[in-house]
């Protein structure tokens, strides 16, 4: 924030800052060419500075005002993409490509169609007792139906991740996966599990999580019953479709799992507060500190919702080895540290990463050509932005 507007405010409002709202625009201070002009609950619409400071070396976008419709869920967004009344899409839009011939448009014109960007997770909150159980764990990681997921809930927009939590499918991250590890605890090179219900049984028969009392539902060796829910937020509905399928897969292990799709602000105060059981977090971006950001953001103590470490895990070991890749001088040492998370990683399960998110991206060329795709990737500028 600018320290010659912030201050006297913070003086004035002290412990009350937080109720303090930016939203002022004649009090506004921007670094970028738009600022704020109007707002409400259905829009927000950003001005052109037309003197702005940078013009003479970036020039000036065309649009002289951006607005940014707000939608209740995905299926309105997707209707006003469809009927021509927004030129820009961030959401998810299901079977993408058949909106081409109607002047859409996305980065990649084949699949995946979509950057691959954030890894979501089925993120497991580690302060509750009764989710603790590795074997629990392992078994829920075999009944995840992965391609079915992202086949018939992502359109193929995505793909499965692997569980060392690093998105291999960057060669340049690629390097840092310990694939004999991989085959020594998955069984495979690349991480990846198949989803395999009989496999999920056989760890929970051998771990004692039975039926004991003959309701059709396991418990756990304690005698406890074993009952959770997947958190989703409301109107993400390829999120909520891949829930409603994981959770078919547990009932069908003997597990009584459900699904909870509150509204967006619950699912927020529920996880800064850690009422939830289990729940889809889209997390860690490829960027130029990945994967130290993945680990760190996931998996660091130091860290407490909103900051990171939404699942809870508080392992003291994980501090050192992130200090340690932030002073490493070298691959081979990077190699090693790595190596360690991955090793705790597949002992304890913090969460399971289920597939690589896409970076939602879809155009409309009615009114606005030359949009950046994989043949023209070059950012929108005044030079490469055009308005027909």
């Amino acid at each position: 924030m600018p320290r010659h507007v912030i201050q006297s405010i913070y003086e004035k409002q002290r412990e009350k800052i937080v109720e303090w709202k930016n939203d002022d625009p004649a009090k506004q201070v921007v670094s970028g060419p738009y600022k704020l002009l109007y707002y409400d609950d259905t829009v927000v619409i950003y001005q052109r500075i037309d003197d702005w400071w940078s013009k003479n070396v970036f020039g000036l976008p065309k649009p002289r005002y951006i607005g940014y419709l707000l939608f209740k869920d995905n299926p309105t967004a997707n209707a006003a993409f469809e009927r021509e009344e927004v030129d820009w899409d961030g959401d998810f839009v299901p079977d993408i490509w058949k909106l081409f011939d109607k002047g859409r448009g996305t980065w990649f014109s084949d699949r995946p169609y979509f950057v691959g960007e954030s890894t979501v997770v089925l993120a497991i909150n580690n302060e509750r007792d009764y989710l603790k159980n590795i074997d629990l764990r392992r078994a829920i990681a075999y009944a995840i139906p992965y391609t079915d997921m992202l086949e018939k809930g992502y359109f193929n927009y995505g793909a499965q991740a692997s569980l060392s939590m690093i998105n291999d499918l960057y060669p340049q991250f690629r390097q840092w996966v310990n694939t004999t590890l991989c085959i020594q605890c998955w069984g495979s090179a690349d991480c990846r599990v198949k989803t395999d219900l009989n496999k999920a049984k056989e760890i929970l028969d051998k771990a004692g999580i039975v039926d004991r009392d003959g309701d059709g539902w396991r418990e756990l060796p304690d005698g406890r019953k074993l009952s959770f829910k997947i958190m989703v937020t409301y109107g993400f509905t390829d999120w909520m479709a891949m829930a409603e399928m994981i959770v078919n897969n547990l009932r069908k292990i003997g597990i009584d799992a459900s699904t909870d799709f509150p509204e967006e602000t619950v699912v927020s105060r529920r996880l800064l507060n850690g009422d939830y059981d289990m729940t889809f977090l889209g997390e860690g971006s490829p960027d130029f500190d990945y994967p130290w950001n993945m680990y760190r953001y996931v998996l660091d103590p130091r860290l407490s919702p909103p900051a990171g470490n939404h699942i809870r895990y508080k392992n003291q070991e994980i501090i050192g080895l992130l200090d340690r890749v932030a002073a490493a001088a070298s691959a081979d040492k990077l190699k090693e540290i790595y190596s360690r998370l991955q090793e705790i990683i597949y002992r304890d399960l913090p969460l399971i990463p289920m597939f690589y998110g896409a970076h939602w991206y879809s155009y409309s060329t009615q009114y606005w050509i030359n949009w950046p795709n994989e043949k023209n990737p070059l950012l929108a500028s005044s030079r490469t932005w055009i308005y027909k």
